[in-house]
């Protein structure tokens, strides 16, 4: 009939434009990790992921569970742990935080104490335990800065590194890299090796380094300072 469309036609036509919408979609940079790159305006960054809790808040340890009395600041909320090695001596406090965004990987801070009286070589001295870190660093790390700055009152080594965890195929957590960054600060007083130390996802690792460094500036360590002969 004159003046009509086929309804072959029209269902072509249609098909044609779904057809082509599915292409655009498809081609489309996806919101993963692999189009990180892509920058959209519209699209406001957050300061803070929504699950973290209010910057800065904090809480106070005291103790003496390095083997001499300690004191410094703590993210409020964070689960404190203590730790003593069965292999090699030392003694741990770890701060547990926030998971972050993937699921994947935890933020942590801790301190440790490493007897040099009673240790192996690699604890005789703050200088003897760094070269021991640097030694042992997971494959592919690379050391991103290292400096040196005062901490509790003592002179102090700063090393910040970065290295990748493999994907791994753990029961329900997905099987993605974990791209890290740890920083770890050495000091000495007159009987231990104190280590300070943070990591996180290397994507928010600028949301915990403000908190380490509170934990640095708080930081008190009563036991004397010296230097022992071996």
């Amino acid at each position: 009939m004159r003046g009509r469309v086929p309804i072959r036609v029209v269902i072509a036509a249609v098909a044609a434009g779904v057809a082509a919408a599915g292409l655009w979609l498809v081609s489309r940079p996806s919101a993963g990790r692999d189009a990180a790159h892509v920058r959209e305006p519209e699209a406001p960054v957050a300061a803070e992921p929504a699950m973290r809790q209010p910057p800065m808040t904090r809480d106070r340890y005291e103790g003496s569970d390095l083997g001499f009395p300690a004191a410094f600041d703590i993210p409020s909320g964070w689960k404190l742990e203590h730790e003593r090695g069965t292999i090699d001596p030392y003694a741990q406090i770890r701060l547990l935080g926030p998971r972050n965004a993937d699921d994947t990987f935890r933020a942590m801070l801790a301190v440790r104490a490493y007897p040099r009286e009673s240790g192996p070589p690699q604890h005789d001295s703050a200088g003897a335990w760094l070269a021991h870190l640097k030694a042992h660093l997971p494959p592919g790390a690379m050391i991103e800065r290292e400096l040196t700055r005062d901490v509790a009152g003592r002179p102090a080594t700063d090393l910040t590194a970065a290295y990748v965890i493999p994907p791994l195929h753990r029961p329900g957590l997905p099987a993605v890299e974990i791209p890290v960054r740890m920083r770890t600060i050495v000091t000495q007083t007159g009987g231990h090796v104190v280590e300070v130390m943070g990591s996180s996802d290397a994507r928010e690792f600028e949301w915990l380094a403000p908190r380490l460094d509170a934990l640095l500036r708080s930081l008190e360590l009563a036991e004397p300072d010296g230097i022992r002969s071996r």
